[in-house]
């Protein structure tokens, strides 16, 4: 019973008690988080994903098999309403690239080499699969004059000076001349600007 410190008709104070004591323990043990797997194929293959481990809902994961169409793609399991399924959410690698290249034009022709790695991960298993059909290349030449301009992206090769995989790329283009209505070869020091987009 607490101890009456002040009374009046209108007010009394309550003493609290001399002493709490509060009892703490860890409790049990909670669900755990999201763990991120990763593995050889879609993870709806059973041998894509490692054993040993139960897949619970926003579980993720990331396809490393190189030669699957999904290649670092990431994955979450999630409940549809009806069941609980691996839903594809993004391509972890980058497939867009944009680059000005200030580049000399001889003749109407410029001839580029891209590191590849700027372009695509430095992955050897991507790299060992990816071919020139794989880029699709968007050049534009500012000038006063209108450009038609054309582009062709050519094999991937080895830079002999840096022994490094290089996307060439040759870019032709003319300009319109409104004073003689001709058109002419472009010639001489002039940024490109590239957009490469890997599909």
């Amino acid at each position: 019973m607490a101890e009456v410190v002040l009374a009046t008709d209108d007010l009394t104070i309550l003493g609290g008690p001399s002493s709490i004591d509060v009892n703490l323990d860890i409790g049990p043990q909670g669900t755990r988080g999201t763990l991120i797997f990763v593995g050889n194929g879609k993870p709806d293959l059973a041998i894509a994903l490692p054993t040993g481990y139960t897949v619970r809902v926003l579980d993720m994961y990331i396809n490393i098999l190189s030669s699957d169409d999904e290649y670092m793609y990431l994955y979450q399991y999630v409940n549809n309403g009806v069941s609980n399924e691996w839903v594809k959410l993004m391509k972890l690698t980058p497939n867009q690239y944009s680059v000005n290249s200030n580049t000399t034009f001889v003749n109407g022709v410029a001839d580029i080499n891209l590191p590849l790695s700027a372009i695509v991960p430095s992955y050897p298993e991507l790299l060992a699969n990816i071919t020139a059909e794989n880029f699709n290349v968007q050049a534009t030449v500012p000038n006063l004059n209108p450009i038609s301009s054309g582009v062709i992206v050519g094999e991937i090769i080895v830079d002999p000076v840096t022994s490094t995989q290089v996307l060439p790329i040759s870019i032709t283009a003319i300009e319109y001349d409104s004073d003689s209505s001709t058109w002419s070869d472009i010639t001489g020091d002039k940024v490109v600007y590239l957009y490469i987009t890997v599909v």
